[in-house]
């Protein structure tokens, strides 16, 4: 699983245009007698499909399935939600959740407690937090930068909530 998000990760960085936005460029001065175009669309369709490759790949999971996987009722699951111990991405009115939740190489409450300290993040900030690796959560011994999943696996919760800390007050 936690080689699947490494292997889509470059293209989740496309929510980050959509989902966190980003200070505008300066608009260069129009020239005079130029026609007013109105601005290119935003790399929506680009975010779109993103969302649907994780969507076919399983790293999102819609809320059925997710309810259904979980072995969770759809008030659970907007409870769980509610109180920050879980996100969720939505794209075009589809709220897809992370499978990460479920993947048995995690334990969820330790996910759970590290997704409450991301705090009121959106979901898009806090998907790119967990799947981008990051030179703060670096193996001493190897020194290669892992993701928040990656160390969680290799046990280093404790290292894991104080970088989410960090990423949460920035």
């Amino acid at each position: 699983m936690l080689r699947l998000v490494d292997s889509i990760n470059a293209k989740v960085q496309a929510f980050r245009g959509v989902v966190e936005p980003q200070s505008p460029a300066p608009k260069p001065a129009a020239k005079v007698g130029a026609a007013n175009k109105p601005p290119a669309a935003p790399a929506r369709d680009d975010v779109r499909a993103t969302f649907d490759k994780l969507l076919s790949a399983g790293q999102l999971l819609d809320s059925a399935k997710f309810q259904e996987r979980a072995g969770i009722t759809r008030q659970a699951l907007s409870k769980a939600v509610a109180s920050r111990r879980m996100f969720y991405l939505e794209v075009g009115g589809i709220r897809a959740y992370p499978a990460f939740y479920l993947d048995d190489s995690l334990e969820r409450s330790q996910v759970e407690a590290v997704t409450k300290l991301l705090g009121d993040l959106s979901g898009g900030s806090k998907w790119l937090f967990f799947t981008t690796a990051k030179g703060s959560l670096a193996k001493p011994d190897s020194g290669r930068a892992r993701t928040p999943l990656q160390a969680l696996v290799d046990g280093d919760f404790q290292k894991v909530k104080q970088t989410a800390t960090g990423y949460a007050e920035r």
